[in-house]
């Protein structure tokens, strides 16, 4: 399903004549076709919910046409299946990959995917330690050793109002390569809640992960436990910003829809579609880049 493209100088109007029975229903369709899957993907989709030591109990089980393969050369693990999709911005294909958060026995996978993907930027959407993820990097200036890997944390850490940045080094131990990464760890978004506490300020942390990843380097990875949940609405809302900006114009349909395709339980609720239209309102309402846009 497609919709028109909605120029900035007139998405303020349009949200506004939208009640909420008119965005329900809007909402049915995009997850119905969402869960449209094709014979090849469905089939794959059950193979991979197969592998329980692999998947969360309740994430977002991928296919394989955009799921990255491992490959790592050297590797001690035979398979090359991760729970993490490929995931396009508006203006680079393959620009962030959305991952599950690594189980206890998915860290090496989850570091091989870092390291094989050239990634220099991870966005984690939740604390390591209150919420028993797989912890894939030490406290600050030690070093942890995950079979393949040695992960170090530089001693600066630094703490922001509504992120944590953090700056970690991978080795692999098979050849000695090493790279650098930069951790954002993005803390304002309640654990218990479907959206952040504001989009005032989850738009200034989709501004500063943009301002740190080298458009040379990999994709960003993002990671929050079901693999959709929190990465989902990070990369629509990237995505609208990303439109408006070079284009003028939004369709919030469009875009939950690009992502649903990759991720099926991206922006799963109600909550989560309106925070869509309260992000790009607020973009339009904090910015004079719209304010000479003309009506289209």
């Amino acid at each position: 399903m497609e919709s028109a493209p909605i120029s900035v100088h007139q998405f303020q109007m349009h949200a506004t004549s939208m009640d909420q029975s008119a965005k329900q229903k809007v909402f049915k369709q995009l997850v119905s076709f969402a869960n449209n899957l094709s014979n090849a993907e469905m089939k794959a989709l059950k193979r991979n919910t197969t592998l329980t030591n692999k998947n969360r109990e309740g994430a977002d089980i991928p296919s394989d046409e955009n799921r990255p393969r491992l490959y790592l050369p050297g590797r001690s693990d035979t398979s090359d299946y991760i729970n993490a999709v490929y995931m396009d911005s508006f203006k680079v294909k393959r620009r962030y990959i959305a991952a599950q958060s690594p189980l206890s026995g998915t860290v090496q996978d989850f570091l091989t995917l870092i390291f094989q993907e050239n990634c220099t930027v991870i966005v984690s959407f939740h604390d390591l330690i209150t919420d028993k993820v797989g912890v894939f990097y030490p406290a600050d200036n030690q070093v942890l050793v995950v079979k393949d890997f040695e992960v170090t944390t530089d001693r600066k850490v630094d703490k922001r109002d509504n992120w944590v940045l953090r700056t970690l080094s991978l080795k692999y131990k098979k050849d000695g390569r090493e790279k650098a990464v930069t951790h954002i760890q993005y803390t304002d978004w309640p654990q218990d809640s479907n959206v952040p506490t504001s989009p005032e300020s989850f738009i200034h942390v989709i501004q500063f992960v943009g301002q740190r990843a080298d458009a040379s380097s990999g994709p960003i990875v993002l990671h929050c436990l079901d693999g959709a949940k929190h990465c989902g609405l990070f990369c629509t809302v990237s995505n609208l910003l990303e439109k408006m900006e070079m284009e003028q114009e939004v369709s919030v349909v469009n875009e939950v829809r690009r992502v649903q395709t990759r991720r099926r339980k991206a922006i799963a609720n109600m909550e989560q579609f309106n925070f869509c239209y309260e992000c790009v309102l607020q973009q339009i309402g904090s910015s004079n880049t719209y304010s000479n846009v003309g009506v289209k």
